[in-house]
């Protein structure tokens, strides 16, 4: 007899997943792409990417990143709240094998990681050397491939299609972002000694000095003979070289006043006189030896020269004798060096804003004068590639983990490597120190806008893209995307917008640690983390 093929597995997850993404119950969902792509746009505006089980908002028994299908259940569908990537995408795996889609593998890969993501602002952008991120590849029953990721925090609105065809292809989802599979051109080594071989996902960044000129390259506000080019690029200099010491002043402002003995120790006086003392005692030291050594001449290369240990030692003695009286002028040094130093920063916020002012005032100038509207202070990204943009890698994944056709009987991620096995990485990203956990971090999106707070910052982007595709040129009606922000000032301020803009159940946040509300001292390295969201 024929082999029967196999039940269809009991529909656990349908109706609070249905119920969660404001899906009717009498909706047909097909194992296709059409559910594939309607199940994606609803679980992005529906299920927040965020982290709030690692501030506070979890229970005493709870881990920080539930891996469990009970516990993930729980958390997203019946508590109504989100989750990273290993939360949503493991889940949603979960459901769309119950749905019946015949292959569903839950894909280990690298991200793609800059200052935005907490790297030093000194180094370049690089893939992360360990595996803290997992996206879905989905097979439909029909032969159709498809890479899903609900839980990155900038993902694609829909499923992209996967295939040796699609490597190179564009592909363009509704909201404006463009992608295209690329494969890397080498093969490396990991450091277990295994070989390599790896796709990228990319996305096509649009250059805004490009942008607004519409493909025009006389976005610099350059004329025929060069002169006005150069006089705004000598003015936009001047204003970025201020600009720069106002930050490194604002740094120093926040900097506690020195210690009264830090100051002493530095002064040239204090030092001269260190060395001085210890002169004389080696002097003192090298008659003595002249006395004793039966006509033997000491010279001065038998005297020692102090070194940096002996005359800080020196200085310690002399710090120790000083009455509290004379110890208090050096306290009212360093708070005259602190109040010196806020005086300077407010200059130089001074100067940068005048500096500032004259470049936006020569552009306009420049615009009025040559009756063109393509004169503005932004300029071409170091990476644009002349062509309106450039494309930045976002992920990397192991060919071997994400096959681009079927070989043979493939199983899928419950049957070769459950969402258990990925308690590693999870384990990495919830650590102390990590990205993921330095800030509170949650972000819904829908075609046209991004909803995200970072900390106690709220951001709305609308549009999400420009809506210029590589190689074509800029509608001159459609604006560069908006972006409107707001500095949450409490902790009152944030719940709000929690319940408010994401659709969460404030008696799930009773526990939430807001320690940065309000807190505008950030250095420009923090500010930047998450930038990119």
């Amino acid at each position: 007899r024929p082999q029967q093929p196999p039940p269809p597995p009991p529909r656990l997850l349908d109706a609070a997943y249905r119920d969660r993404l404001h899906i009717p119950p009498s909706d047909p969902l097909p194992p296709d792409g059409t559910t594939l792509r309607r199940l994606v746009e609803a679980h992005l505006r529906y299920v927040p990417f965020e982290n709030l089980s690692l501030h506070g908002c979890r229970g005493d028994d709870e881990p920080p990143i539930p891996l469990s299908l009970p516990l993930l259940h729980d958390k997203i569908l019946r508590r109504k709240r989100g989750g990273c990537c290993f939360e949503l995408n493991g889940l949603l795996g979960h459901y769309l094998l119950e749905l019946g889609y015949s292959v569903v593998k839950l894909v280990p890969c690298w991200i793609y990681a800059g200052p935005e993501r907490g790297h030093s602002s000194s180094k370049r952008a690089k893939f992360r050397t360990r595996q803290t991120h997992a996206f879905l590849l989905a097979r439909t029953p029909g032969g159709e491939s498809f890479i899903v990721d609900v839980g990155l925090g900038e993902p694609p609105l829909h499923p992209l299609q996967y295939g040796t065809a699609m490597l190179g292809a564009v592909q363009r989802t509704p909201d404006g972002m463009q992608s295209r599979f690329v494969q890397e051109e080498r093969e490396w080594a990991d450091g277990d000694g295994r070989v390599r071989r790896c796709l990228r996902l990319e996305w096509w960044r649009t250059c805004r000095a490009c942008f607004e000129c519409g493909g025009n390259n006389r976005h610099d506000g350059r004329d025929a003979d060069g002169d006005v080019s150069n006089y705004l690029q000598s003015l936009e200099k001047d204003a970025k070289l201020l600009r720069s010491k106002v930050e490194r002043a604002s740094r120093k402002t926040k900097a506690k006043p020195r210690p009264p003995f830090k100051v002493y120790s530095s002064s040239h006086s204090i030092r001269e006189e260190a060395k001085s003392r210890l002169l004389m005692r080696c002097t003192k030291q090298r008659d003595n030896l002249d006395s004793t050594n039966d006509g033997h001449i000491v010279t001065a290369a038998d005297v020692p020269i102090a070194s940096e240990h002996e005359i800080r030692r020196e200085i310690c003695d002399m710090w120790a004798v000083l009455s509290s009286s004379e110890r208090e002028v050096y306290k009212e040094i360093a708070l005259a060096e602190t109040a010196d130093i806020k005086r300077a920063a407010k200059s130089a916020e001074e100067k940068a804003k005048t500096a500032e002012a004259s470049l936006a005032a020569a552009i306009r100038r420049e615009s009025i004068e040559s009756g063109s509207s393509c004169v503005s202070i932004h300029r071409c990204s170091e990476h644009c590639t002349g062509e309106g943009g450039w494309w930045e890698p976002r992920i990397q994944w192991d060919i071997s983990d994400a096959p681009l056709k079927p070989t043979g009987v493939e199983q899928s991620f419950v049957e070769i490597r459950p969402l258990e096995t990925f308690g590693d990485a999870a384990s990495i990203i919830a650590s102390e120190g990590s990205t993921f956990r330095s800030k509170i971090v949650i972000c819904i999106l829908t075609r046209s806008e991004k909803i995200t707070l970072t900390g106690s910052n709220l951001r709305i982007t609308s549009p999400r893209f420009p809506t210029c595709t590589s190689g074509q040129e800029t509608n001159e009606n459609v604006a560069w995307p908006l972006q409107t922000r707001k500095q949450l000032s409490s902790r009152e301020d944030i719940l709000s917008t929690l319940a408010d803009r994401f659709g969460l159940d404030l008696e799930q946040l009773s526990g939430l640690e807001c320690d940065d509300v309000g807190d505008s001292s950030s250095s420009p390295d923090e500010c930047r983390l998450w930038e990119h969201l």
